[in-house]
């Protein structure tokens, strides 16, 4: 593993996204030894949070079934269900131990990283390559990560038990399917990788 080539990628953990999880105390303390062997190693640790406007809220189009099935169920702002971009319970879940200024923080309004905002060019700027991704939930935030991932050419690790969903079977079901583009490492396998990167 090249450290200055590698982005630890994190995405959702925030307590709006957690509340429907089982065993959340051990998806954070995995993600968090994950973020501190990454910034031992000089590893980029990228957050990643789903968060709204008022106004982006308002203007997803009804043909996009995971947020306009919100609407339907009488849901009319992002505050109402814990996502507006200035909720406490849309921001980075604090047990992770903040952001550090080398960090970079992405604030997305679709299931995924890479769709309308500027991450892929960050990436790039800082000639990374290779991503080792987390997060919330496996059938949603990852899987998109992985499947934009594999369009734009990067290499991939999921680390198995720093991601979740609210689904178990669907979570190992994902994982069965990400060996087709990733390789997939348990939380203690990764830290292993962190601590020889070159």
């Amino acid at each position: 593993m090249n450290a200055s080539k590698t982005a630890l990628l994190v995405l959702d953990i925030q307590p709006a996204c957690l509340a429907k999880l089982n065993d959340v105390e051990k998806l954070i303390d995995n993600t968090k030894k994950l973020v501190e062997g990454a910034r031992a190693k000089g590893i980029t640790v990228i957050f990643v949070r789903v968060a709204f406007t008022d106004e982006e809220f308002q203007n997803i189009p009804s043909t996009n079934k995971t947020f306009s099935r919100f609407s339907k169920m009488g849901i009319k702002t992002p505050s109402q269900m814990g996502f507006h971009a200035d909720d406490e319970s849309a921001q980075i879940h604090p047990d992770l131990g903040g952001v550090q200024p080398n960090d970079i923080q992405i604030r997305k309004i679709r299931p995924g990283p890479f769709t309308n905002t500027d991450l892929h060019q960050q990436l790039q700027n800082r000639k990374i390559d290779n991503l080792v991704i987390t997060g919330v939930a496996t059938a949603n935030a990852v899987l998109t990560t992985v499947r934009n991932g594999m369009d734009l050419d990067y290499g991939m690790i999921i680390v198995t038990d720093a991601c979740a969903d609210p689904d178990p079977e669907l979570h190992n079901t994902m994982i069965k399917t990400f060996e087709r583009a990733a390789e997939i490492l348990t939380t203690e396998e990764t830290l292993q990788r962190f601590s020889s990167a070159q």
